[in-house]
């Protein structure tokens, strides 16, 4: 199942996933990216906090994910775009532009009306979305409402701390800062960005690679899903090599299935490994 464009979020307390160009699902973790799950796959995945992530896959059903595994809540239900809160509110829009909210167990369409392409929920006080014109409407109360008619955005992102960045169809990147748009960095150029909390803002570029605001610049950061080829010599270990390429025996083990015991590896093997 592939999956043309990666997809990241970050949560207000820093968790951040990413699905890549494979549909390939990965966390980071303080000792790099992991895979938890190899065989899973996903277009989209939205992080309010580490425990309320949801994705969605490319025949559109919507997974959460609950402890070590993905569970579909709601197997009719379909959406091309989800988004989760800190507080765990979940909104989506389906293929037609429609909008839901999770209410309980059930999504609800609370303005049957209104049409989005992409929404994100920062928490239930704090939700932005873009229509297929590219105009940004702000929810307030049980409404949605457009702050600057005159605005345009491909991409938007909001926080439970009311921090919400956007880019612009050129692919600028403006901070909302009270009624407007500043651009902090007139050299920065992404495709997608995402925002956990004031602290936590990340950021994709057309090209995948990743950038995290530092506050002042945007400072690359390296990404998941990047391999190369070894091939096992005589002697090697698995401790080994994870050294050498600076993972673990047990990501190395969920990247190559023919690995069935880290103490055994056989000459001539070729093992997916990290590029470094």
């Amino acid at each position: 199942m592939a999956n043309p464009r990666s997809s990241m979020d970050v949560g207000n307390d820093g968790a951040v996933w990413y699905v890549n160009t494979l549909g390939e699902i990965w966390r980071r973790t303080t000792t790099g990216w992991e895979q938890p799950n190899a065989s899973d796959r996903a277009i989209q995945i939205t992080v309010g906090n580490a425990n309320n992530i949801w994705a969605v896959n490319q025949q559109g059903q919507i997974f959460q994910r609950q402890n070590t595994i993905w569970v579909e809540p709601d197997k009719n239900a379909r959406a091309v775009q989800i988004s989760a809160g800190s507080d765990g509110a979940v909104w989506c829009v389906n293929a037609a532009g429609s909008i839901y909210q999770l209410a309980g167990n059930k999504w609800v369409e609370p303005n049957p009306t209104d049409r989005a392409t992409q929404i994100s929920v920062g928490d239930a006080n704090h939700i932005w979305c873009l229509n297929a014109e590219g105009k940004i409407f702000q929810r307030v109360g049980n409404v949605w409402q457009q702050p600057n008619p005159t605005d345009r955005a491909s991409y938007i992102s909001a926080a439970a701390d009311g921090a919400v960045w956007c880019i612009n169809p050129e692919g600028r990147v403006f901070q909302r800062q009270g009624d407007k748009w500043v651009e902090l960095d007139k050299n920065a150029r992404l495709a997608q960005i995402n925002v956990g909390s004031a602290a936590h803002i990340w950021g994709v570029n057309a090209a995948g690679t990743m950038y995290a605001w530092t506050g002042s610049v945007w400072k690359e950061v390296d990404g998941p899903g990047i391999y190369t080829v070894y091939k096992v010599k005589r002697g090697d270990t698995l401790m080994g090599i994870a050294k050498t390429y600076k993972t673990t025996v047990q990501q190395l083990m969920t990247l190559n299935p023919i690995i069935k015991n880290a103490d055994q590896i056989k000459e001539g093997w070729d093992l997916k490994v990290p590029k470094v």
